[in-house]
């Protein structure tokens, strides 16, 4: 998503979802279960005193910014100790799906999105060709399966 529409789509998000929606610019402490957070630029996740956060990164030479790939690389160490979702929607090209691959490896549940409600279906469809989605699901099993996700776990989004 360009950097430019951050803002407005967390707070159309936030406007129409039960939970708290934050774009994140510079550094997020992450609220368990109570918050969603959408990565303004190419962010990590790391942890500060035991808490985990998420950080924006210095400039990357990805082909992506921000980087799905990246992102869900960071999260590895996280997902080997801690129940973690994470899911994979519509984007160009194969960003995310190695990510979604090696989250799923450490022990995460990955999901992609269906290609009947991805608006572009290669970012879903590389994780699909590398297995790295235990399931594929149109949007609107993506929205239970995080809500039952949030009801029996810590939630990270």
């Amino acid at each position: 998503m360009d950097y430019s529409l951050v803002d407005s789509f967390a707070r159309r998000l936030d406007s129409i979802c039960p939970l708290p929606v934050q774009a994140v610019h510079d550094t997020a402490f992450l609220a368990p279960s109570e918050h969603i957070y959408i990565c303004a630029t190419s962010c990590s996740f790391s942890r500060d005193r035991g808490n985990i956060c998420l950080e924006k990164d210095s400039p990357l030479t990805p082909s992506y910014n921000p980087s799905i790939d990246h992102l869900f690389h960071s999260a590895v160490p996280l997902a080997s100790h801690l129940p973690t979702l994470a899911v994979l929607m519509t984007g160009i090209g194969d960003d995310g799906a190695r990510g979604l691959l090696s989250l799923r490896n450490a022990g995460a549940s990955t999901v992609a999105e269906s290609e009947e409600s991805a608006i572009v279906y290669g970012m879903p469809r590389a994780a699909k060709e590398m297995q790295a989605a235990q399931s594929i699901q149109n949007l609107d099993g993506i929205i239970r399966t995080i809500s039952h996700f949030g009801e029996h776990h810590v939630l990270l989004a």
